[in-house]
């Protein structure tokens, strides 16, 4: 049974018994963006998987988490990744290029309603990372910073948690 509530918190909040401090495990993505980045076109916002629909995947060291709405209003999606495919654990990440284009460096993607960028140049902070007992990822938290095209593009910083009771740092 406590397989099936795991699984099913990825899904609906809650479940019951969270851990830390009487929350319950929580999924959501949240981001904030200085006035002129291209992404968040300088706005704020937050998902969860009470209002998105969530899908994760994780493999070779490259995280990625993606949350639609039902009406389609909106889609955002978090690519994190290791330098050469060593699983990530927690810690800080820097010098942190394209996810999908990282060659050798650390990669950090954050895109989404349409918008993307060509270059990126960023970090992250990997703060809790589980697996179940088959090895599958089932906890994640992370935050991270990127800016669009140029090191000195105006900066957007976003938090995700994936089951987790870590309450997001950029809301």
């Amino acid at each position: 049974m406590k397989v099936l509530c795991l699984v099913a918190t990825l899904f609906v909040a809650g479940c019951g018994g969270g851990g830390g401090d009487d929350q319950p495990p929580r999924t959501t993505i949240s981001f904030r963006g200085a006035t002129g980045d291209y992404i968040s076109q300088g706005e704020s916002a937050k998902y969860s998987d009470v209002d998105s629909t969530v899908s994760t995947t994780y493999s070779a060291g490259y995280f990625r988490a993606s949350f639609e709405a039902p009406d389609l209003s909106h889609r955002w999606s978090i690519d994190l990744a290791s330098p050469n495919g060593e699983p990530l654990v927690p810690g800080t990440y820097v010098d942190a290029w394209r996810a999908a284009f990282r060659n050798g460096h650390n990669g950090v993607d954050f895109y989404g309603d349409g918008r993307g960028c060509n270059e990126v140049f960023g970090s992250f902070i990997i703060l809790e990372i589980g697996y179940d007992s088959t090895g599958r990822l089932n906890r994640f938290a992370a935050d991270f910073e990127q800016r669009c095209e140029t090191v000195t593009s105006p900066q957007l910083r976003g938090s995700v948690r994936i089951n987790s009771t870590i309450s997001p740092t950029y809301q």
